[in-house]
C-alpha cells in the first residue's frame, strides 16, 4: 500500500480503496489511505464512515475475522477525527447503527467486539440519550428524506430493546439475548444513558414511552425477563411513569392482546401466563395510585367483551392488579421504596447513607 501511494494514485483511486478498506475492516490500508490528506465528505454518499462500516459487517461475507478487526477500524476512523456525533443524514447515528447490528447469533463471542466498539464511541462523546426519532421528524418537516436501511431511535437504549426485539424470531437462547442486553445497557448507564428518557417505542402508531415502556413491548416477543427488569430497576427507572395515558403493565399487555389476537382461537398457542405473571412483578415496585391508574385505563380498554385469545389473561391481570391495590405494602418495603425514590434512585446516593450494608441492600429495588 505504502508503495502503491507512492505512484501518485488518483483521487478517485483513492477513494474506492477508502470504500473497500472500510467494507473488508482493513484498519492498516484504512489507515493510510486516509493519511493521503484525501476529502472524504462525498465518499459514502455523505454518509458517516462508523455507520457504512457497522451496517455492512451484518452481511454475512464480512467473517470472523472482520468482527475481530471492528475496534481497530474503529481507532482508526477516532484517530482520523471522524465525528462520533454525526447525525445527518439522518437513521444514520454511529452510536445506534452500531448498536443495531451487535448481536452475533452464530458465536456470541463476536458480540463481545462491537461492545468494545460501542466503549469506544461512548469515551470519544457519543450521546446515548440522542433523540435520533425526532430529529428525523424535524427534518422530514423540512422535506429532508431519511435513509433507508434502519429505524430511527430516542435512545440507545431503546435501540438496544428494539435490536433484540428484531432478532426474536431467530434466537436459540433467551440466556443469551438477557446477557447481551444487560452487558450493553451496563455499558451505556456508566456513560450516563438516561434510564427514564421518553421516546417513539413502536412506529406502527407512533407510541411513546420510557425504557421500561420499550421493555415491555419487546418482552411480548423475547418472553419477559426478570434478570432485565430488576436491571433497569437498579439502574433508577422509574415504574410509576405514564406516558400518553399508558403504564407498563398496559403496554405490555396492549402488545401481547394484539399478538394474540393475530392466531386463531380454535388453535393452539403458547401458553404466556408466565410471561404475564412475571410482568406483574412490576406492581411491588408501584404506587398505590400509579396501579390504580393503570387497573382504571386496562379495565376501559380490555374488560368490555374481550375476545376468546386474551379473556384468562384479562382476568389475572385484573385480580393480580386488584391485590396490589387493596393489600397495603408492608411498613418497611414502604419506607425502603421512599429512601430509594428520595435517592433520585441512584445507587450511589445510597451507598452514602449513613446505614448498615443491610438495610442498603433493602433499600436497593433487587429482590
Amino acid at each position: 500500500m505504502k508503495v502503491l501511494l507512492k505512484e501518485k494514485p488518483t483521487k478517485d483511486d483513492i477513494a474506492e480503496a477508502i470504500d473497500i478498506a472500510v467494507h473488508c475492516a482493513q484498519p492498516e490500508c484504512l489507515d493510510l489511505l486516509l493519511s493521503t490528506g484525501i476529502d472524504v465528505k462525498n465518499i459514502f454518499s455523505g454518509v458517516n464512515f462508523y455507520h457504512t462500516l457497522y451496517s455492512f459487517s451484518s452481511v454475512q461475507s464480512f467473517g470472523k475475522e472482520g468482527y475481530a478487526r471492528l475496534p481497530k477500524v474503529t481507532e482508526v476512523l477516532l484517530r482520523h477525527k471522524h465525528d462520533v456525533k454525526k447525525k445527518s443524514p439522518t437513521n444514520t447515528y454511529p452510536l445506534y447503527s452500531l448498536i443495531k447490528n451487535s448481536l452475533c447469533l452464530d458465536n456470541y463471542t463476536w458480540t463481545q467486539y462491537y461492545l468494545e466498539c460501542v466503549q469506544m464511541l461512548l469515551r470519544a462523546g457519543a450521546d446515548p440519550n440522542f433523540d435520533e426519532a425526532k430529529y428525523e421528524k424535524l427534518l422530514l418537516r423540512k422535506g429532508t428524506k431519511s435513509i433507508v436501511g434502519r429505524n430511527s431511535y430516542s435512545s440507545a437504549i431503546h435501540c438496544l430493546l428494539d435490536t433484540v426485539e428484531s432478532y426474536a424470531d431467530t434466537l436459540d437462547s433467551k440466556a443469551l439475548a438477557t446477557r447481551f442486553v444487560i452487558e450493553c445497557a451496563d455499558l451505556l448507564c456508566h456513560n450516563d444513558a438516561n434510564i427514564n428518557q421518553i421516546g417513539q417505542i413502536t412506529r406502527k402508531n407512533s407510541t411513546m414511552g420510557t425504557v421500561l415502556h420499550q421493555f415491555a413491548k419487546t418482552s411480548v416477543q423475547i418472553g419477559m425477563d426478570l434478570d432485565i427488569l430488576k436491571f433497569f430497576l437498579r439502574q433508577g427507572a422509574d415504574a410509576d411513569v405514564c406516558v400518553d395515558g399508558k403504564y407498563v403493565v398496559n403496554i405490555f399487555a396492549d402488545e401481547l392482546f394484539e399478538k394474540l389476537k393475530e392466531t386463531s382461537p380454535h388453535l393452539k398457542q403458547r401458553d404466556r401466563m408466565p410471561d404475564v405473571k412475571r410482568m406483574l412483578e412490576i406492581c411491588a415496585h408501584m404506587s398505590r395510585g400509579a396501579i390504580r391508574d393503570t387497573l382504571r385505563i386496562f379495565k376501559n380498554e380490555h374488560s368490555r367483551n374481550p375476545s376468546p385469545q386474551v379473556k384468562i389473561y384479562v382476568g389475572v391481570i385484573s385480580k393480580e392488579l386488584e391485590y396490589h391495590l387493596k393489600h397495603i405494602k408492608p411498613l418497611k418495603m414502604l419506607v425502603a421504596q421512599a429512601i430509594w425514590k428520595f435517592c433520585q434512585r441512584k445507587a450511589n446516593n445510597v451507598h452514602k447513607l449513613p446505614t448498615t450494608a443491610k438495610f442498603k441492600t433493602e433499600i436497593l429495588p433487587i429482590s
